[in-house]
């Protein structure tokens, strides 16, 4: 088991409710439309990130070429010890996607200043579990402005080519691993962490008094400090998929509600891939979660079009 029950539960735990934050967002964006026979599903638009302009194939390539200059650009400022850059550029991403997922609730201003907010408690660290709860927000707003413009096969595609581009990235070329250490080290990590291992090691004995005036050192030492973490595309990409299909089985004349469960359906077995995956990885050692993700969604998405749909 790469970490201890107690956090890999609380990891897949935040992971499964960002799923169906998500979903339930896109829900409440969306408006099912019946034009005669015909039934439409119409996407509020995100006015404080607007959408692109292209769709299924082009908005896929759009996406990787993205990704690709930003993993280009990230490395960049590793090799040239820039961290300040990347947190500024960490913050201006949580701002716009935070806003956008609260502006679907309350009123854009005050969305914008919780926003603002948001950025502060990220980037300072002093509330960890509340900045792994903002973790929602950010990768609710992302999916609400990508997962519309994708029909669900378009984007199972893009969840295939993320699952290639992560192996590789990992276990291949590696550079993931760079990235994710120079967001860590940098206080701006894109994604869930959970630090622990802080208790001291009942095992070791105390020095005496006399021989640490002596010069001795107390053994009784705290554990080497861990992380727990989980990427942000790891959530984001699921999601805009479970968005995708949310939209999807509401055009095949589900109601809202069954298409909400038939989605939840799907964000279940994705939890339990991901559960799976931390079950079986080794300790210190740094795996790619969207092949696991990936396969999670195939089989929770078959299950639910055969419980659900047909």
């Amino acid at each position: 088991m790469k970490h201890k029950l107690s956090i890999t539960a609380v990891l897949c735990l935040i992971f499964l409710f960002s799923q169906l934050f998500g979903i339930f967002t896109a829900s409440h964006t969306t408006e099912i439309v019946k034009i005669n026979d015909t039934v439409e599903v119409e996407s509020k638009e995100t006015t404080l990130t607007p959408r692109p302009e292209v769709k299924d194939f082009s908005l896929i390539i759009s996406i990787v070429i993205g990704i690709l200059i930003g993993t280009g650009l990230i490395l960049l400022l590793k090799k040239l010890k820039k961290p300040l850059i990347w947190k500024v550029w960490y913050g201006f991403a949580v701002f716009f996607c935070v806003g956008t997922a609260l502006s679907a609730f309350i009123n854009e201003t005050i969305a914008m200043i919780i926003a603002a907010l948001s950025v502060i408690i990220k980037l300072t660290n002093k509330f960890p579990f509340l900045s792994n709860l903002l973790e929602i927000l950010v990768y609710t707003g992302i999916a609400l402005i990508f997962g519309p413009l994708l029909s669900p096969w378009w984007a199972l595609a893009l969840l295939l080519i993320i699952a290639i581009y992560d192996y590789i990235a990992v276990f291949k070329i590696k550079h993931m691993i760079s990235l994710a250490e120079f967001q860590k080290d940098s206080g701006a990590f894109s994604g869930l962490r959970i630090d622990y291992g802080k208790d001291k090691d009942k095992t070791s004995k105390k020095i005496p008094k006399k021989e640490l005036k002596s010069g001795s050192s107390d053994i009784s030492s705290k554990k080497p400090l861990k992380s727990a973490i989980l990427g942000g595309g790891d959530i984001a990409f699921p999601l805009i998929f479970n968005i995708s299909f949310f939209q999807w089985a509401a055009i095949a004349s589900l109601s809202e509600i069954q298409s909400f469960i038939a989605t939840s359906w799907i964000a279940v077995f994705q939890t339990i891939s991901l559960f799976l995956l931390f079950i079986l990885a080794k300790k210190d050692r740094y795996y790619p979660a969207i092949p696991f993700l990936t396969g999670g969604t195939i089989i929770g998405a078959i299950s639910s079009i055969a419980l659900f749909i047909l």
